[in-house]
């Protein structure tokens, strides 16, 4: 089935930071990733171009009234982890709900957690094992239930 983000994507004339490639807000659902990071060639001399994610509850997959909402409590963020970012606005792109599908190589298989049997302590966690969402998300969801499993046992 499908699901609904909200896009916010910045084009910044300047490089604010060059220590986050990928942040996930799990207190306000937003996934930020910094196209640059890794692929330095995509962006313009000298800028940044961010891109925003943030994924709708069932509620807000239903119209646009998160809208505004949605979009002050990114900018919020963005202040937080981007101090500054406004004045180096370039081009802003936001989408109230983009529906995207799951892009996971997903099967019936219930592969979480999956511990190792030949290395004590390993787990296995991405988005071919089983978690919750679209995008990226299988893949954090996972991390945290093994996180969530080792802190259990301490």
């Amino acid at each position: 089935t499908a699901h609904y983000v909200f896009v916010y994507d910045l084009m910044l004339s300047k490089r604010l930071r060059g220590d986050i490639g990928n942040l996930l807000d799990l207190d306000g659902g937003f996934y930020i990733n910094d196209y640059g990071f890794n692929n330095p060639s995509s962006v313009p001399a000298g800028g940044q171009l961010i891109n925003g994610l943030k994924f709708l509850t069932e509620q807000e997959q239903l119209d646009d009234s998160h809208a505004k909402g949605s979009q002050t409590a990114f900018e919020t963020l963005l202040h937080k982890v981007y101090p500054g970012w406004e004045k180096y606005v370039v081009n802003k792109r936001i989408i109230n709900r983009a529906m995207v599908n799951g892009i996971a190589r997903r099967t019936n298989a219930k592969l979480l957690p999956l511990q190792s049997r030949a290395v004590r302590g390993l787990y296995l966690v991405g988005d071919s094992t089983e978690g919750s969402g679209a995008l990226g998300m299988p893949c954090y969801d996972s991390a945290k239930k093994v996180a969530d499993l080792l802190s259990s046992t301490r």
